[in-house]
């Protein structure tokens, strides 16, 4: 079994952010709009990344971030405002732009 790393905020940011740069597009379930932590081929959304292999389970998928945050001991770190997790201000877009 691996060390788990646990990120800062900052720390999460920054791989975060370098994730997303190279990313080639949403990790989606095949088919569908369903988002996914890790997908099989590799693809990680911009939380999975933070989600090592050894805490990955399937179990995952579906579940609101807050909970996902208590399962993985590294995501301990993050603030994640439980309140802020549960609003959606904003309807989902219809569209993305050809690179996401």
């Amino acid at each position: 079994m691996n060390t788990i790393t646990t990120y800062s905020m900052q720390q999460a940011f920054d791989k975060i952010r370098t994730h997303l740069s190279s990313a080639t597009g949403r990790c989606k379930a095949d088919g569908g709009y369903s988002c996914l932590y890790h997908r099989e081929d590799g693809a990680r959304c911009a939380v999975g990344v933070l989600i090592t292999e050894d805490e990955y389970s399937k179990d995952l998928e579906g579940m609101k971030l807050e909970k996902v945050v208590d399962a993985c001991s590294s995501l301990y770190g993050l603030n994640v405002d439980r309140k802020e997790t549960n609003k959606h201000p904003q309807p989902f877009p219809t569209s993305y732009p050809p690179n996401l």
